[in-house]
């Protein structure tokens, strides 16, 4: 009987013993986490060696996403890279990261210039030849990347890019085919770290550009807000604005008006957006891909990611609809006492929005949502509302004998 209460003490004092070690490293994992985070915030989107800056605005001359070359922003850039990579290791355990890393999204570019290759009959097609240089600049940046060393970069190897761009200064055709040339190939290698990270963390492949791990995540806000109150609901996004990482232009899924340099408009919802054009599926029907270039100005009519709301009920033709109850006029939103308030905006056609409001006039408010200014008409706005902020302490401002506005 002695002997079997001292194995029982014994094994009591082992299972403290145990859970002693075992917190402590849980509290160390979410503090290391948020080390990587806070690293991840500070450094760039986007670095390029400036010879792969200057390839790419030869090429690019419409411009895209700024990039940083500077020696400041090589040493942020390899600890960002770092910290996503180590981010990616934690799987699950790094969630919390998720909305910094779709924000940076932190990306490394360099470039092999490969200088007079000689291309002869013999040596097969043209695009085969060139694709084998890409997967030899490929194979020699893993081995001794100037951004991370090999052991660090093989865990996100398969979110290392590489793409080729020729310059042909002679060359010798046989109909449509090149069979001899004289070539400059310029061999762009990007590390995708935050894609590796983001995939290994919510076990979802949403692409390897900002824009669509932004769509991701924008789409998976609106299902968990639509989710049972027992789920909880990510950390909404933190936008952080830099040089290196302006906020979106357009909202991937929003329906817009567009109107071109050539003075056409279009109306269509944008289906897909990269540095340098964006494509719309148009209200009349058909897909058609613009230049940025191209685009005079835009306003965005609905923002169909954001969730939904049930449609008010239509009015009588000719019957302006009273204001919903916790509305507030559209007129009072002029008068600047609710400038930089959380507001949430319904529309016609069910779409809720919330933001900072900015700039009103008397037919367009702007609204800050997540980081991008939202430009809405007033003939499509329904109702609008002070979100309520448990930060403000200021009295809401509203017209005498009104209710105050009620939470959404």
């Amino acid at each position: 009987m002695i002997a079997k209460k001292n194995r029982l003490c014994m094994l009591a004092f082992s299972l403290v013993q145990l859970l002693s070690f075992v917190l402590p490293v849980r509290a160390s994992d979410a503090e290391r986490v948020q080390q990587l985070v806070d690293i991840i915030k500070n450094g760039p989107s986007l670095y390029r060696t400036p010879e792969a800056a200057s390839a790419y605005a030869k090429y690019n001359p419409q411009g895209g996403v700024p990039a940083v070359s500077s020696t400041d922003g090589l040493v942020a850039i390899k600890q960002s890279l770092r910290a996503a990579i180590e981010l990616a290791d934690f799987g699950d355990k790094a969630r919390d990261a998720v909305p910094a890393l779709v924000e940076v999204f932190p990306q490394a570019e360099y470039l092999y210039v490969i200088s007079g290759a000689q291309f002869a009959p013999g040596m097969g097609s043209f695009d085969d030849w060139v694709q084998t240089y890409v997967i030899s600049s490929k194979n020699k940046f893993l081995l001794s990347s100037p951004f991370v060393e090999y052991q660090t970069l093989t865990r996100c190897e398969h979110y290392v890019e590489a793409a080729a761009t020729t310059d042909i200064h002679q060359k010798r055709m046989a109909g449509n085919k090149v069979v001899e040339a004289s070539v400059d190939i310029y061999v762009t290698i990007r590390i995708n770290a935050a894609a590796c990270a983001l995939a290994k963390i919510t076990g979802v492949e949403a692409g390897s550009t900002r824009e669509s791990w932004r769509t991701w995540y924008s789409r998976s806000l609106g299902a968990s807000a639509a989710a049972p109150s027992g789920q909880s609901a990510p950390v909404r996004i933190t936008i952080v604005n830099t040089p290196a990482n302006p906020p979106p232009d357009y909202v991937v899924g929003a329906r817009y008006q567009i109107t071109l340099t050539t003075g056409d408009v279009v109306t269509g919802v944008i289906e897909s957006v990269d540095d340098a054009s964006l494509t719309v599926r148009v209200d009349q029907g058909g897909r058609y891909s613009y230049d940025k270039s191209f685009v005079r100005s835009r306003t965005m009519i609905s923002a169909a990611p954001y969730q939904y709301a049930p449609a008010p009920a239509a009015s009588p033709v000719g019957q302006q609809a009273a204001p919903a109850s916790g509305s507030i006029p559209y007129e009072d939103l002029m008068n600047f006492s609710y400038s930089g308030r959380t507001m949430e905006v319904v529309m016609q056609n069910g779409t809720v929005m919330r933001g900072a409001l900015g700039v009103v006039d008397a037919s367009i408010l702007h609204l800050n949502v997540d980081g991008a200014e939202i430009p809405i008409s007033r003939s499509l706005i329904a109702r609008i509302s002070v979100v309520p902020d448990a930060a403000d302490t200021r009295q809401t401002d509203k017209p005498a004998g009104n209710a105050a506005p009620a939470p959404w």
